[in-house]
Order: structure tokens, then sequence, then C-alpha cells
């Protein structure tokens, strides 16, 4: 018997929830990276700042009183609906392969997002998309990166039979330190070779011993570069400062850079990070074996973000903001992730395939 209970936060049953993960990666731990789990408590506690602007309610899927399937429902009031559409979310989806605890749980969640008025719903998304969201879709067999969405390979296919269908795909790509060299190479010539910006543009590396004001720095411009993106929300400078910190100890010198016009204005960010997908498997999500990531050492860099003011994105900047990045990436001599494009990056691609896919799903309210 299955059945789906609400979830309060701060609850022993919350407890269940936060660990259910555990239980069901314990056979396919090479695939999954353990998330801290004091890192959790925070997210579903009452002080997490994305509770301010929304309603929400976490649901537990229990079969014969042992939980084996979560899903939390949200309505995000800071999200940019589409005219004459109200969209619901679900996320942090986890469970056994199971078609009745996926039909309960999913039934359960757009019973809760209809009743408030939602046409549509999207998922997963954890939160918003300053987060963590989408399901892999494709290569669960390869090494998982810091930052990946992971998840067991039948989610997607539980999804559609509960009526989902993809919204939008993501890709990532695996490249070799001899594809690194040569991006590198073909970056510094473009930015050579384009127009120049229309006016004087400074860059400048972020100081990484001053990242919080770094990151607020940058906020509308990424607000500015993000609105046209899928999933947009208007987010506060408090929250966007604390959802992009978590990347804070894993950036080294040149991974995070800016560029600023005449008026001192951001116009443009890069970063990327070392991959320390191993030693947080090794830490397991014990906060008292972090001394752990000390002695571990990344075998590889993701390339993860950019963001360019529309007016600049047919200028050189695209490729000088990248140069230090690049030229980091280089002397250190690591492969590299190219992370969670929306399109298929022509860059990337003129090496491999993409070698992992995401996709965001969706379900519109029957009439």
């Amino acid at each position: 018997m299955v059945e789906v209970i609400k979830v309060a936060l701060n609850s022993q049953e919350m407890k269940a929830f936060i660990e259910l993960p555990w239980k069901l990666y314990q056979n396919h731990r090479k695939e999954w990276i353990p998330p801290l789990k004091v890192s959790e408590e925070m997210k579903f506690s009452s002080g997490n700042p994305f509770f301010a602007h929304a309603d929400f309610s976490a649901l537990l899927a229990l079969k014969n009183g042992v939980a084996v399937g979560r899903i939390f429902v949200s309505i995000d009031h800071h999200f940019v609906n589409a005219p004459n559409s109200k969209v619901g979310h679900f996320g942090f989806y986890e469970s056994i392969n199971d078609d009745e605890v996926a039909q309960k749980l999913y039934t359960e969640a757009e019973s809760w997002l209809y009743q408030r008025g939602c046409s549509e719903i999207h998922g997963p998304i954890n939160f918003s998309i300053y987060y963590s969201y989408r399901f892999q879709t494709s290569g669960h067999k390869t090494a998982p990166f810091l930052g990946e969405p992971r998840n067991h390979d039948y989610y997607p296919a539980l999804a559609l039979k509960n009526g989902y269908k993809i919204h939008s795909t993501w890709y990532s790509w695996e490249l070799s330190v001899w594809n690194v060299l040569i991006m590198t190479l073909h970056t510094l010539l473009a930015a050579r070779l384009r127009p120049r910006p229309k006016d004087l543009v400074r860059i400048k590396l972020a100081d990484l011993n001053q990242l919080e004001s770094e990151i607020k720095e940058m906020y509308d411009s990424a607000l500015a570069t993000f609105q046209n993106n899928y999933g947009f929300a208007h987010i506060s400078k408090e929250e966007f400062t604390s959802a992009i910190s978590s990347m804070a100890p894993f950036l080294f010198p040149g991974s995070f850079c800016k560029a600023y016009n005449q008026e001192n204005k951001v116009i443009a960010f890069v970063y990327g990070h070392a991959d320390m997908a191993e030693a947080f498997k090794l830490i397991d999500g014990d906060y008292q074996k972090l001394d752990l990531m000390k002695k571990s050492r990344p075998k590889r860099i993701v390339w993860h973000t950019l963001g360019i003011d529309a007016d600049y994105r047919k200028s050189s900047l695209v490729y000088k903001i990248c140069e230090p990045l690049c030229l980091r990436t280089l002397l250190a001599r690591m492969p590299v992730i190219g992370a969670l494009t929306k399109e298929i990056n022509k860059g990337y691609a003129r090496f491999s395939a993409p070698t992992r896919s995401y996709s965001v799903f969706y379900k519109v309210r029957a009439l």
C-alpha cells in the first residue's frame, strides 16, 4: 500500500525526506554526488529566503510504512508567468522505480497546485532556477560533476508515463586538455579580431576574498542577462547572493571575471570552478568530514556560466572576458566540463557531441 503524506519543515518526517536519496542511491554511488546534509537541512528550514515569497508543500511517499519517494511543490510569486498562465513547480523528486509510487506522488502534487489556480506544472525545479533544476535524460553512466543535475535513469520515463512532456533541454560536454588548448587559442584570436565593444570596457578578476561583495555587484547584470532565460524569476539581492555563494569554496584565481562599462556598471561575467565531485563522495553528506576536501585534488574544471549584456554579445567582449578562465585552465592542464548549455554550443560541438543531456518537463491542466 502506498500513501503520500504532507511533511512539515523541521519535523521528523522532514528528516526522512532529506535522507531518502542516500537510501535510493546506495547502489549507485558512482553516479551520484551526495550533498551536505546540513546544507539540505538549511534548505528545508524556515530561514530559507525562498519561502518568504512562495507557497509550498513537501510530500513523502510511504510504502508499507517505509519512505520510498518524495516530491516538493511550490508556487513562486516572483516567477515571471506568460500572459494567461500560472506556473507551479515540482522539484526534489526522488523515488524507487515503481509506477504506483510515481503516480501517487505526481497526482498529489498536481492536486495541490491545481487547487491553487495553476494552469501549468513545470519541473523538476528545486525552488527556482537559481538553485538547481532539470532531470538528467542521458549520460547517466558518466562521472558526475559538481553542480550537475543527477538522477536515476528511470525518472524521465516515470514523468512521461504521468502525462508530462519535455519543455526544454540542456547539454554538457567533456573536453580534453588538447580541446582546451585549441579553444584557448581560438578565444585569444577572436578577442582580437572581432569588432571591439562600442565603448571602453574594463575587465577585472573577482577578488575571491571579497566574494559576497563581488556577487552582489553583478546582481543587476545577472537579472538583466537572464530575463529571457527559461524559468526566470525576480529574486532579491540577498537571495541571489545566498544562492550563488554556494560556489565560493570551489573557485580559484582566474575562474571568476567581470567586465565593466564606462559608468562602472557590470556588463558581463564568467565563472568556472574546480570539480570537487570525488571529495563530496568521500564526505558522503557528513559535515564533520569536510577536512577531506583539503586533501582532495580536482581532476577537471567546470566551465559553468557566461552572462553578457545584449548590447555587447556581437563584440569581442564575448571572448575577451573568457581569456583568464581559459588561460588558467590551460595552465592547470586539466580536462573541462562545458556545462549545461541551453543550445548546442558551437565551440564545444566542433570537438564532439554532448555527453549528457537534461530536460525540464511540463504538463498543462486539462480543461
